[in-house]
């Protein structure tokens, strides 16, 4: 994975800017639902957001993950968004407690938008900044039950 923050970090220096980068990481393959590539949650995301910080063209401002159940149950939806949440808390907060500043916290997928935002209007995972809710915000027909 480093070797293409290398060719982004490389760009912005081109340019002259610092390309603002989230580190994505896979909370499915944790969690047992489909892997999406990315880094797994706690440690290794710690490891490569220090090597990315070391990049002079790229900012490191976040982290992001796009669940996806195997369960497609609302029971099951409903659990992959909570556990997806509570990785991605857990994994901010190992960040910032090594110093290593993040803005951003994103978390969702079409499937999980509605769980996701019952849990955050609970005020549960107020480190979450963000929900990217697929195609659920547009009236899929496949989400609307």
């Amino acid at each position: 994975m480093i070797e293409q923050a290398q060719g982004v970090s490389q760009a912005g220096q081109t340019v002259g800017l610092r390309v603002p980068v989230l580190l994505k990481i896979n909370t499915n393959a944790v969690l047992g639902g489909f892997s999406r590539f990315g880094v797994l949650s706690g440690e290794p995301a710690l490891n490569l957001a220090k090597k990315l910080r070391q990049l002079p063209g790229i900012e490191f401002v976040g982290i992001y993950a796009h669940e996806l159940s195997e369960d497609k149950t609302a029971e099951g939806v409903d659990k992959m968004a909570f556990e997806t949440a509570s990785l991605m808390t857990e994994t901010a907060r190992m960040l910032r407690e090594e110093g290593i500043p993040i803005a951003h916290v994103s978390v969702g997928a079409s499937s999980a938008a509605r769980s996701t935002c019952h849990y955050i209007r609970e005020g549960k995972f107020p480190e979450i900044t963000e929900i990217h809710p697929g195609s659920f915000a547009i009236g899929d027909i496949m989400y609307m039950r």
